[in-house]
């Protein structure tokens, strides 16, 4: 099978160029006065279990598809599958993390790849019997939980910024 790392560098070639005939729109975030530190989290042992089936699962997918352009379009869609379920495995970490650094008097974004929508059940891939739960909810309700153990953070609102909301309603969680 291809490298990783040149797996990687040939999707961001494919994101690159959807990018530049317009197929696809490039967005950034500005991390400008922001620190941003990476903290690596131990995964529970249920969530080792999920995500060495989804492994598998990929592993699998990838042997079908060989080498050429399809070989790529699964590469890209294992890439992206495995990053919205790893981050389901980190929402406790987060959210303990975050209730940290407001206790501190921080300001706590917490950014999400895998929004869904209320109740909706993720899918690994179509063909996959692995669901989960869609990671912003699941957050937002973790969250909302936590707060009510810290009565000194009850003032703390919670906004949601996402494509699925109006522009009144983000006004409103601007407040």
């Amino acid at each position: 099978t291809m490298p990783l790392e040149a797996r990687m560098n040939a999707l961001g070639n494919v994101f690159m160029n959807l990018t530049k005939s317009g197929k696809m729109i490039k967005r950034e975030v500005s991390l400008r006065n922001m620190d941003l530190k990476a903290h690596l989290v131990p995964m529970a042992e249920k969530h080792q279990v999920l995500y060495n089936e989804a492994e598998s699962f990929w592993d699998d997918k990838q042997a079908e598809a060989g080498y050429g352009p399809a070989a790529m379009n699964i590469a890209g869609q294992r890439v992206q599958a495995m990053r919205r379920l790893n981050e389901h495995f980190k929402i406790d970490h987060m959210v303990d993390k975050a209730i940290a650094d407001l206790k501190k008097g921080h300001q706590a974004v917490l950014f999400f790849d895998n929004v869904g929508t209320k109740g909706q059940k993720m899918k690994l891939h179509k063909e996959s019997r692995i669901e989960y739960d869609s990671s912003i909810e699941l957050a937002k309700k973790a969250f909302e939980e936590k707060l009510k153990q810290h009565p000194d953070l009850a003032h703390i609102k919670i906004g949601e910024f996402h494509g699925s909301i109006s522009g009144s309603q983000r006004r409103q969680h601007q407040k």
